[in-house]
C-alpha cells in the first residue's frame, strides 16, 4: 500500500511539472473521463466505473507480464537510459571515469558472441568448489565464500538498522533458500501453481544437463535440490506472518547461536563473512533451526546438486542463451506470464541499473534531470507537505495533542528528491568491456563488501534504497523518509 500511494502522488507530481513547464495557457484536466465506463453504478463496482473501458481494451504486450500507466513511465526513462548507455558504450574515456565503467559494463553484456564462445567456463571455478565439498564445514565455507561473491544461497544475510536501535546498523539472518518465490508454492496443488512447479523442477534439470549431466542424472539431481528446498520451506514463515515486526526480532548473541546450532557453525561463519560481531538478529529462528539440522541429516550430495543449480540460477544471465533462455521460460513465461523475453539491450540496461546504479544514474541526471528539476520538484513536495499540515490542523476527529505528534512527525520526514547529494564510490570496481560475468562478479562483491563494512556502524540516513532512474518511490519508516528517484 505505502508504493502504490507514493507512486500515486509521483504521477501527480509529474504531471502538475510536465503542465508546469507548458508556455501556453491550457484549460487543465485532472481527471481523466475517457477509461470510465458510465454503464456501472459506481455505488456498486467504483473500480469498473473508473476504469471499465481501459480494463476492457487494454493488452498486455508480449514482454511484460502487465500493463499501465507505470509500464509508460518505465519505457520513457528506459528509451532514454539507452541513450545514455549508447552513448558511453561508444565514446572514448579516461579508464577510471564512470562513463567508462557503465560503458564497458554495457559493452560486454552486449557482446553475445564473446560470451557465446566462453559457454559456461567462467563459471566452473564455483562448480569445481562445489564437488570438493565433504560435509557441513565445507558447505558452510562455501556459502561464506558465496555471499561475498553476492551468491545467496541459504543464509540470507542482510544489513541494515537495527529496528530497536536505529542509529546502528545490524546483521540480520533472514529465512532463504528457495527458488520458488515463497513457501506456499511447494505445497499448493492448483493447477497454476503446480504449473509452476513443474516449470521449475524443469529449469532445474535443464540447468543440469547444460553443465554436464545426461538426463538420467539431471532428473535425479533436480528431485533432491527441490525435495532439500521443500524440507527448508515447511520451517519458513508466511508471507502474513513476516509482516509482524514483532515476532520478526530475535537478537541473539553469537556465542549462543553456537551452542544452539552448532552445525551452521555461527562465530566461523560471521568471521569467514569478515565482520566483528557479538550478536545478530535472527529474524526467522525456526528457518535456521530446521537448516541446522538439514546440514547433518540429508547427504553432501544433495547438497552438492542444491549449491550447483543455485550457482547457475543467479549467474545464467551473464551465461550463453541456453541458460538464458531456460531461466526465462521459468521466470519469465511460467512465473509471471511474459510471452516473449526483452530485447537483450533492455535486459544488460536493467543489470546496470542494479549493479553500477548511481553511476548509472549520474549520467542520466545529468542529461535529463536538471539542478532547476530537482529544486521544482522539492518545491512541490514541500507543498504537499503544507497541504498535509493545514489538514492535520483541521481535524475534528484528533485530539489536540496527537495533532501535535503528528504535526512533529510529518516536520521530521527526510526528503530525498532525484538523487543524492553525494555520488556513491565506484572506485573499486575494474570493468572490462569483454568480459560480462567478471563485471557483474566484481559489482556484486563491492556491494557485499560495502554492506558488510556497515555493521555495528552508525546508520548513514543519506544513503538511497534505489537507483535515480528506477521507475518507483518509497516510504523508509525506520529513518521516516520518502524518496522519489529522477
Amino acid at each position: 500500500m505505502k508504493h502504490f500511494n507514493l507512486v500515486f502522488i509521483l504521477l501527480l507530481l509529474i504531471t502538475v511539472a510536465c503542465q508546469k513547464e507548458n508556455d501556453t495557457p491550457v484549460s487543465q484536466k485532472f481527471i481523466e473521463t475517457a477509461y470510465m465506463d458510465s454503464t456501472v453504478n459506481p455505488g456498486d463496482d467504483f473500480y469498473s466505473f473508473v476504469n471499465g473501458k481501459w480494463v476492457k481494451n487494454a493488452t498486455i504486450p508480449d514482454t511484460e507480464s502487465e500493463v499501465g500507466a507505470f509500464l509508460e513511465l518505465y519505457n520513457r526513462t528506459r528509451d532514454n537510459l539507452r541513450v545514455v548507455l549508447d552513448e558511453a558504450a561508444n565514446g572514448t574515456f579516461p579508464a577510471g571515469s564512470i562513463e567508462q565503467k557503465v560503458g564497458d559494463y554495457y559493452a560486454s553484456g552486449m557482446d553475445s558472441l564473446t560470451i557465446e564462445k566462453r559457454g559456461y567456463e567462467p563459471v566452473k571455478p564455483y562448480l569445481d568448489q562445489i564437488n570438493a565439498l565433504k560435509d557441513a564445514p565445507g558447505i558452510m565455507a562455501f556459502e561464506a565464500m558465496g555471499e561475498k561473491d553476492g551468491l545467496d544461497y541459504f543464509m540470507g544475510v542482510h544489513v541494515g538498522a537495527d529496528e530497536k536501535n536505529s542509529t546502528v546498523n545490524i546483521l540480520n539472518f533472514l529465512q532463504a533458500g528457495l527458488g520458488l518465490p515463497d513457501r506456499e508454492y511447494y505445497f499448493m496443488t492448483d493447477p497454476n501453481t503446480t504449473g509452476v512447479q513443474n516449470a521449475y523442477k524443469k529449469f532445474m534439470r535443464r540447468v543440469f544437463e547444460l553443465t554436464g549431466d545426461d538426463s538420467v542424472a539431471a532428473i535425479k539431481k533436480a528431485e533432491a535440490a527441490y525435495g532439500l528446498e521443500k524440507q527448508m520451506a515447511t520451517s519458513h514463515r508466511t508471507n502474513v506472518e513476516l509482516r509482524n515486526p514483532q515476532i520478526n526480532y530475535n537478537k541473539k548473541a553469537v556465542a549462543e547461536l553456537d551452542k544452539k546450532m552448532p552445525n551452521i557453525g555461527w562465530s566461523v561463519f560471521i568471521k569467514a563473512l569478515g565482520v566483528n560481531a557479538d550478536s545478530v538478529n535472527i529474524a526467522q529462528p525456526a528457518y535456521y533451526e530446521k537448516l541446522n539440522a538439514l546440514l547433518k541429516s540429508v547427504p553432501v550430495d544433495t547438497w552438492k546438486a542444491y549449491l550447483r543449480f543455485h550457482t547457475i540460477y543467479q549467474l545464467s544471465p551473464t551465461l550463453p542463451h541456453d541458460f538464458v533462455n531456460a531461466r526465462f521460460d521459468y521466470i519469465g513465461r511460467a512465473l509471471n506470464g511474459q510471452q516473449k523475453m526483452r530485447p537483450r539491450w533492455e535486459r544488460i540496461y536493467r543489470y546496470a541499473d542494479n549493479d553500477l546504479g548511481e553511476a548509472l544514474g549520474q549520467l542520466y541526471v545529468k542529461k535529463y534531470f536538471t539542478d532547476e528539476a530537482k529544486k521544482r520538484m522539492l518545491e512541490l513536495v514541500n507543498n504537499l507537505d503544507k497541504a498535509f499540515e493545514a489538514r492535520i490542523s483541521k481535524l475534528d476527529w484528533m485530539s489536540d495533542a496527537t495533532k501535535q505528534t503528528a504535526h512533529a512527525k510529518l516536520h521530521t520526514f527526510l526528503k530525498k528528491i532525484g538523487y543524492p547529494d553525494t555520488w556513491r564510490d565506484y572506485s573499486k570496481v575494474n570493468i572490462d568491456s569483454t568480459k560480462f560475468f567478471e563485471n557483474v562478479i566484481a559489482c556484486y562483491r563491492d556491494n557485499v563488501a560495502r554492506e558488510l563494512a556497515k555493521v555495528g556502524k552508525p546508520v548513514d540516513r543519506t544513503e538511497w534504497g534505489m537507483s535515480p532512474p528506477t521507475i518507483n518511490a518509497y516510504y523508509n519508516p525506520t529513518f521516516n523518509e520518502i524518496v522519489f528517484p529522477a
